[in-house]
């Protein structure tokens, strides 16, 4: 392929990607309930069709029409599906990945476009730019920390739980399937068995965990605190230092440093959030991460279990590996929530891990005959 070929391709992508922005942004306004970040979606939205026009009008200097936007890609739609699941808010991360990756192919994109039309690509990066901040914006808030990381609690940790649950329990089932000759009984009784422990262990494990997270941040802010009486002209001098850095001048950020250490809660929750990166309001929470913790896994563990409940003997193990091979990319692709990356790729990732998860056990179990 030549390199106009090559660079009509390109450009042939652009204008799908902006398309599809535009679509994903138009949706996410409709669905979202806050009248101003639907506003910004739809502001977006604007802007990329003027971005796929500019394309459009690059593709028509080198002779060649515009493809036309047919329907959403099935990344879209899964996009779309996430969005009414969990909320515009939670599709922020992925919304902030792609703009990011946009600006990264922009930028390459400047050395093969006309001379003329380079200064209206600098400035579609920098709108691109702009929707990165406001993704961001709109992920963040005006928290310090990522709305789904509060409290010990995170969805991170709830995807992850589901699947550790499903994973463990399916290895365990298909492991005893092939031990037992797939006796339902024994397979049902040893998925019990694991789910509980499974669970157990999750649970006690991300209570020990936030707990001495917990007993940590306490410590530190006892520090502080202990710091700010004892050395208020030393920590004074550090929120000086603070605001400098945000842009204040020396003579505006000693006035408001003096002002702060007036009232010296507000100085040490001032302290407490800028130099250490804690919210004094928003300590982990043990319990909390446990319950959420042990309740996922067991989430995950029932979708292996289930199929012995409901089906007859010689219909339950078939409907195991079709429902948990299922639930593997249902997980899989739930992850882009965090991760933002491809979710068909992750799905799929996680299926190729579930699948060789259960051959491998089930053939140790046939040939060992116990359950691995």
């Amino acid at each position: 392929m030549s390199d106009e070929e090559n660079r009509i391709e390109q450009i042939k992508a652009f204008i799908r990607d902006e398309k599809e922005a535009a679509w994903l942004y138009r949706h996410l306004a409709d669905i979202e309930k806050d009248e101003k970040r639907a506003s910004l979606f739809r502001e977006m939205a604007e802007i990329e069709e003027k971005h796929a026009l500019f394309w459009k009008e690059e593709l028509k200097k080198l002779g060649v029409k515009a493809p036309s936007f047919s329907k959403p890609s099935l990344k879209l739609r899964f996009y779309s599906m996430l969005a009414r699941l969990m909320g515009p808010v939670k599709t922020a991360k992925m919304l902030e990945e792609n703009e990011y990756s946009t600006v990264l192919s922009y930028k390459r994109a400047l050395s093969f476009v006309s001379e003329e039309s380079k200064s209206e690509l600098e400035r579609i990066i920098r709108d691109e730019e702009e929707h990165q901040k406001a993704a961001m914006h709109i992920r963040f808030g005006d928290k310090s920390e990522e709305p789904w990381h509060t409290k010990g609690l995170s969805i991170r940790d709830v995807i992850f739980g589901m699947n550790d649950g499903l994973l463990s329990i399916f290895s365990l089932v298909t492991g005893m399937s092939g031990a037992t000759a797939n006796n339902t009984h024994t397979v049902v009784l040893a998925g019990f068995a694991g789910t509980l422990a499974g669970a157990i262990s999750m649970a006690a494990g991300a209570y020990v965990s936030v707990q001495s997270e917990k007993e940590a941040q306490e410590r530190q802010i006892f520090l502080e605190r202990e710091e700010l009486e004892a050395m208020p002209e030393e920590e004074e001098k550090e929120l000086v230092v603070m605001f400098q850095l945000k842009g204040f001048t020396e003579e505006e950020a000693k006035k408001i440093a003096s002002r702060m250490m007036e009232d010296k809660e507000k100085a040490l929750e001032h302290m407490v959030r800028e130099e250490l990166g804690i919210d004094p309001e928003g300590l982990p929470q043990p319990w909390k991460a446990g319950v959420a913790s042990g309740v996922s896994f067991m989430v995950g563990a029932a979708v292996p279990m289930l199929p012995f409940l409901v089906f007859s003997p010689s219909w339950a193990m078939p409907m195991c590996v079709l429902m948990s091979l299922g639930g593997f990319f249902v997980i899989g692709a739930g992850r882009t929530i965090v991760t933002g990356k491809n979710p068909l790729k992750s799905g799929l990732q996680m299926f190729s891990i579930g699948t060789g998860a259960a051959i491998v056990t089930y053939l140790l179990g046939k040939v060992c005959g116990v359950a691995v």
